[in-house]
């Protein structure tokens, strides 16, 4: 494993997956919102699944631009790890059940995995990239097969 991966791993699993997720409104306007609900594939490694409200703005934009970004932050080193990729709306029962078994805290918003209200966003990486502010204030990037 390269160690821009294992960079990228570490400040996400030390921030408990908290990141802002980045979308690109139809009219190319950028939107920035902090998400919890984060789970990834376990069969497909990058891929992501992220809970929000079915009828939410992020939804809407998604489906006018699939371009996104997840970026994570150790506020102690101030690391920043940035996931590249795109995103779409997920229909599947298996990743609504992913996300309702790995995030207790689902259960305030939503009344199960099957729930209508209930919106998944499939986040496919497709690069990395870290910036490490205490060891330059060059970003080190990955592109992602």
């Amino acid at each position: 494993m390269s160690a821009t991966i294992e960079r990228v791993r570490g400040i996400m699993a030390g921030q408990h997956n908290m990141h802002v997720l980045a979308t690109v409104d139809g009219e190319g306007k950028p939107h920035c919102r902090w998400m919890g609900a984060l789970v990834e594939d376990p069969t497909t490694p990058w891929t992501f699944y992220l809970a929000c409200g079915k009828a939410s703005r992020k939804m809407t934009q998604i489906a006018a631009n699939p371009n996104a970004q997840l970026v994570f932050t150790d506020q102690t080193t101030w690391d920043v790890a940035t996931v590249s990729g795109t995103a779409a709306a997920e229909t599947g029962q298996a990743a609504r059940q992913w996300l309702f078994d790995a995030v207790p805290a689902m259960k305030t918003y939503y009344r199960g995995p099957t729930d209508p209200a209930l919106g998944v966003i499939k986040f496919r990486a497709t690069g990395l990239e870290v910036l490490a502010m205490k060891e330059s204030h060059e970003p080190v990037r990955l592109d992602l097969p």
